[in-house]
């Protein structure tokens, strides 16, 4: 199964929520357009900018990353649906 926490601040700071199941939209579990930092416990995702798995996609596999800005600067505080990747 795949999983992952995304935390509201960078270095995995704030509040934050376990995730195992594709959701496609965020604002459900009151968590839109608040990821500043994620830890990909298993499985490759899929982060999305708009709900319903739309705009602009960030794909990460398991490790920590402390600050998403670093990998792209256009995300910081804009996820809103995430996706487990199937290859």
């Amino acid at each position: 199964m795949a999983s992952l926490v995304l935390f509201e601040h960078e270095n995995f700071g704030g509040n934050s929520i376990t995730i195992e199941n594709d959701t496609s939209n965020l604002s459900d579990l009151g968590w839109n357009d608040k990821t500043s930092s994620v830890k990909i416990m298993s499985g490759e995702w899929q982060l999305w900018s708009n709900a319903d798995f739309n705009g602009v996609a960030l794909q990460l596999t398991p490790g920590d990353y402390p600050k998403l800005t670093e990998i792209d600067g256009r995300f910081n505080d804009v996820i809103s649906s995430v996706k487990a990747f199937v290859g």
